[in-house]
């Protein structure tokens, strides 16, 4: 089989992320600027979420015509369901890459969520329910990755399912940084044989070393 990398992004849309706005909409697009340069195979799934709203911007889209983030099409506002907002995006991912699995490609899932706020609003889907869900698509060599801002993000990475090592919380202000950081940490772990990678850390350095940041 074909390996395909597939990176599926879903990118907090709720009302807090208003206070920096800008510098997370250009922070995103340089990021996706450094995977277009060094993985110009990769395709992207782009899910914005926030309550009352799953929008996804692009879906298994080779990462050349990915669309830019910009004022159009990211409007922060609303609360944060994030276990819908999961549970949504794997199950449409799981659906998407059927396909691909029948045309005998193997799809390399790299998920990533990026939040600056805890779990308050879903209704279709429960902590257990995604811990469970995570869970069994890692047993599947998919890899799951919380990026957090202004909260325990190692806690709540813990309580769905996440790795701590494949967590990182930080603040908002920080976001370019952060955002170049996870580029060239995506970079590498997807340069990585699965078989290599399934025990390793995906940030670097370890939790313990940044969450004082």
């Amino acid at each position: 089989m074909t390996s395909q990398p597939i990176l599926v992004f879903l990118l907090d849309e709720t009302g807090s992320m208003n206070s920096h706005l800008q510098t997370t909409i250009s922070a995103f697009n340089e990021y996706t600027d450094s995977l277009r340069r060094e993985k110009p195979e990769l395709r992207v799934t782009l899910t914005l979420f926030s309550t009352g709203k799953h929008e996804t911007l692009a879906t298994l889209l080779p990462i050349a015509q990915l669309p830019a983030l910009s004022t159009s099409n990211y409007h922060p506002n609303g609360g944060t369901p994030l276990y819908d907002a999961i549970g949504r995006v794997v199950t449409e991912t799981e659906i998407a890459v059927t396909g691909m699995k029948a045309a005998g490609t193997d799809p390399d899932v790299l998920v990533t969520i990026l939040t600056d706020g805890e779990e308050n609003s879903s209704k279709e889907f429960s902590r257990d329910a995604i811990f469970r869900l995570i869970q069994r698509k890692e047993a599947e060599d998919w890899t799951f990755v919380y990026l957090g801002a202004d909260h325990d993000a190692w806690a709540v990475a813990s309580s769905i399912g996440v790795r701590a090592d494949r967590a990182k919380q930080f603040k908002k202000e920080f976001m370019q940084e952060e955002m170049d950081d996870l580029g060239r940490q995506s970079i590498s772990h997807l340069a990585t044989p699965r078989s290599e990678r399934r025990n390793a850390a995906f940030f670097s350095p370890k939790p313990n070393e940044t969450k004082e940041r």
